[in-house]
């Protein structure tokens, strides 16, 4: 027989989705084998119908390893080995990978689909034919028990069949090779403490992270040179006496604008929070901040831990026996660093899903509304909106729709950090129901959905995003938040 081989198998979340279960049969020169398999990882929480049509519960898959922590223990099979693989097996475990930003070697792979269709291409009238289990009936491994036999025992048997009846085998062996391997990016982690409602800084954590997975850490108290309001001190504890001889955001910045070159910032609540702080505070100094991508760990977490009761960095940190001091900025810092580092792996390495571009001057407008496009998609009729003077930020709120000047998740977290509790349904509890411009594409005209109904029935008021946003913008301008 030839050279070592590495049979695989990669069972996924549907066409392009992520790995859940990973299986490897290793031949080597002397018909000596090992066997790889585990659960994996693949990043998002599963629906009971998926659960149901997989066989295997998501509270199994959230506790097994991601890809990337797998690949360690098994790379050293693909060196110097041919990979068999049945239809798109390698193609899911590279994409995987990549996702993971990881470094591949070059493989040598044989696809058997191929081989057996180029073969025998009479014996497959149909691509789905073509199974495993077909390739080996049809090339005599009768001996192989195809009930009770994995996959890749079965890529193994069939390439044994095969091999020696096909004279130009050679031709049917590719060859991946990563084009550029990846460089992992510098993650510049953050946290700010502020004086007031508009933002102005009085206290920075920051932590950086280099592509080597070097750290470097800064903080510092800032003078605000405005004072702190009571109610800013109760939730830090930091007062006039204890900044007023720090250095002022302009002093602060001349030494932490070197971290935001080239690097990913991660922050908590970041749009609605840490960068908003940035923004506002640089304002005052006339200093022009860089355009940025950032990752939200509360985004993250949402989508990642979707039946957490909320997603806090205090509640996050407790999850996960993240050792926390609230409030204190550089002890936020790492929290967040921390906390990044456990929903990457639930990510399974692939946080490029997370990562959005934020414009500092774009944001210069305060979540300016544009007009409502003339989208073929249904809108609320005006009738139902409620036009509302001022809002009850100690409220409870349901925000529903696509909206057009912010996000839901940036709307949600302005809610939050006033003291708005954001709730999934619409009960008697709920005081508002705000409701983005571009309405959402499950509603039809006449009908828009179970929330919009309810708060009918019970006489919320319905408010619409551009209503909102301009109170946003009216308490920001007055002062207070």
């Amino acid at each position: 027989m030839i050279m070592q081989r590495t049979s695989i198998e990669c069972k996924t979340l549907g066409a392009g989705g992520g790995i859940y279960a990973l299986s490897l049969l290793h031949t080597d020169e002397n018909g000596g084998e090992a066997q790889f398999s585990s659960w994996v990882n693949p990043g998002v929480p599963l629906s009971a119908k998926l659960e149901t049509q997989l066989g295997v519960s998501g509270e199994t898959l959230a506790g097994a390893p991601s890809l990337g922590e797998i690949w360690p223990q098994i790379r050293g099979y693909f060196l110097h080995s041919l990979v068999l693989y049945f239809g798109n097996d390698l193609a899911a475990l590279t994409r995987g990978l990549e996702n993971c930003r990881l470094h591949i070697p070059t493989i040598f792979s044989l696809n058997l689909k191929d081989m057996g269709r180029g073969m025998k291409p009479d014996a497959f009238p149909d691509a789905k034919d073509c199974t495993p289990e077909r390739l080996c009936e049809i090339f005599g491994a009768s001996d192989v028990d195809v009930e009770n036999t994995g996959t890749v025992f079965l890529c193994e048997q069939a390439f044994q069949k095969m091999f020696p009846l096909c004279k130009d085998w050679e031709t049917y062996i590719g060859m991946y090779k990563q084009a550029n391997p990846p460089s992992a990016p510098a993650y510049t982690f953050l946290d700010c403490e502020t004086a007031d409602p508009q933002g102005t800084i009085c206290a920075i954590g920051l932590v950086h992270q280099s592509p080597a997975g070097d750290t470097q850490e800064y903080y510092s108290l800032v003078n605000p040179e405005r004072p702190i309001l009571p109610e800013n001190t109760a939730i830090h504890h930091l007062t006039d006496e204890m900044v007023k001889n720090s250095p002022t955001f302009a002093e602060v910045w001349k030494d932490i604008r070197r971290y935001f070159s080239d690097s990913i910032i991660v922050a908590h609540s970041a749009a609605s929070a840490d960068l908003f702080f940035l923004r506002s505070s640089a304002r005052r100094y006339q200093i022009e901040l860089p355009k940025v991508s950032y990752i939200c760990t509360c985004n993250m977490a949402r989508k990642l831990l979707p039946k957490l009761p909320n997603h806090r960095l205090d509640t996050l940190c407790g999850h996960f026996s993240i050792p926390l001091e609230h409030h204190n900025a550089l002890s936020d810092t790492y929290g967040c660093f921390h906390l990044f580092q456990k929903l990457s792996g639930l990510a399974a390495g692939n946080v490029s899903q997370f990562v959005t571009p934020y414009d500092f001057k774009e944001k210069d407008a305060s979540y300016a509304y544009k007009p409502r496009p003339s989208a073929s998609r249904p809108q609320l009729p005006d009738e139902l909106f409620t036009k509302v003077d001022t809002l009850d930020f100690s409220a409870a709120f349901v925000v529903t729709g696509d909206f057009q000047a912010v996000t839901r998740e940036e709307a949600e977290d302005m809610l939050r950090l006033r003291g708005g509790t954001v709730k999934s349904s619409v009960t008697k509890a709920v005081k508002y129901v705000i409701v983005g411009a571009l309405g959402s594409e499950r509603w039809v005209r006449g009908s828009y959905g179970q929330k919009i109904e309810k708060a009918k029935a019970l006489g919320i008021p319905i408010v619409s995003e551009e209503n909102f946003l301009q109170l946003m913008r009216d308490k920001r301008d007055n002062g207070n938040g």
